[in-house]
């Protein structure tokens, strides 16, 4: 900051010396001592013209170094800002990632759910149809049973005739 204010004050410094040298070269031609207090009071007012414009630059300079201050700490707390929004991404992308992985595994399970479900329906399936197998079969038996009770019942008529014919 110092480094850019030095070529102002040398300029100011240069004007200085030229208006210096030139009054002093004009009054050293004068003879005539009001001319020489004429411009020795404009060499004065001319000086303290510049030396206001020294201190308007100085106070410039103050301002402006209290105003990058006041932008590095705001560069500062935006770097804060950052670095805590940076860990809080890294944490949602870590959280989303777990979420990811926690939603295959729900489908991987709602899937193996699905098959068992699949399955159980599948083998409930082949039981009510041996269930109903057996029901044939068992009206099957019951018909032949039938059928034996009633030859039983011819067998048992006919040895009774065939013991009685002896």
């Amino acid at each position: 900051m110092h480094c850019s204010l030095l070529p102002k004050i040398q300029n100011v410094l240069q004007a200085i010396d030229n208006c210096y040298r030139k009054h002093y070269l004009a009054a050293k031609q004068m003879t005539n001592s009001d001319q020489f207090d004429t411009r020795f009071n404009l060499l004065l007012t001319a000086l303290e013209r510049i030396t206001q414009q020294i201190e308007q630059l100085g106070h410039r300079t103050d301002s402006n170094a209290r105003a990058i201050e006041q932008t590095n700490q705001k560069i500062e707390q935006l770097g804060h800002r950052i670095d805590s929004n940076a860990r809080a991404i890294e944490a949602l992308t870590g959280t989303v990632s777990e979420f990811k992985r926690d939603r295959f595994r729900v489908y991987s399970l709602i899937a193996d759910v699905a098959k068992a479900q699949a399955d159980s329906a599948q083998s409930q399936s082949r039981m009510y149809s041996m269930m109903e197998n057996l029901d044939e079969r068992q009206e099957q038996l019951s018909q032949r049973q039938e059928q034996l009770s009633n030859r039983q019942g011819e067998i048992v008529e006919i040895l009774k005739l065939l013991t009685q014919s002896n």
